[in-house]
């Protein structure tokens, strides 16, 4: 391990979504009232079914438990990819470099490469049918596809 630090360039900084005095707001929030913290957080993804506690914890010797959002169900899929469509579908989600051939950026609102294949079905409105189209791309050996079913 070693010691030496490299800052961020100037230009990552300016793009930065908070600052460095942001960042301990919000590290000291999430240590001072986890619960509160996480439970606005959580608020942030979209639910097939919302969570009603946040955090569910045990520290008894023995006994561990930790859960957190334990009653919600997500679509970690729906949140990653599908929700995002229709504002930033054409923007590059994956550059893929293939064992052979070019390598090519992946963007969800494209029309698929290969149509014969498995495809995530990554138009529709309903995060149940986005699942589970997804889990068919787990067969498909090609970029957003796999991604999609790793998500799912």
């Amino acid at each position: 391990m070693t010691d030496k630090m490299y800052p961020p360039s100037e230009e990552v900084v300016k793009r930065a979504h908070i600052d460095a005095a942001k960042y301990k707001e919000m590290y000291a929030a999430s240590v001072n009232d986890p619960v509160a913290f996480w439970g606005e957080h959580g608020k942030r993804l979209d639910w097939m079914q919302p969570y009603s506690q946040v955090k569910n914890t045990s520290f008894e010797h023995g006994k561990v438990d930790i859960k957190w959002f334990e009653d919600g169900v997500i679509n970690a899929a729906y949140n990653c990819v599908d929700r995002h469509l229709a504002t930033r579908g054409d923007q590059t989600a994956i550059i893929f470099e293939p064992r052979e051939g070019e390598p090519f950026c992946e963007r969800p609102a494209e029309p698929r490469r290969d149509a014969r294949r498995p495809r995530c079905d990554l138009s529709s409105d309903d995060p149940r049918s986005s699942l589970r189209h997804a889990r068919l791309c787990a067969y498909r050996c090609c970029s957003l596809d796999r991604f999609c079913g790793l998500l799912a």
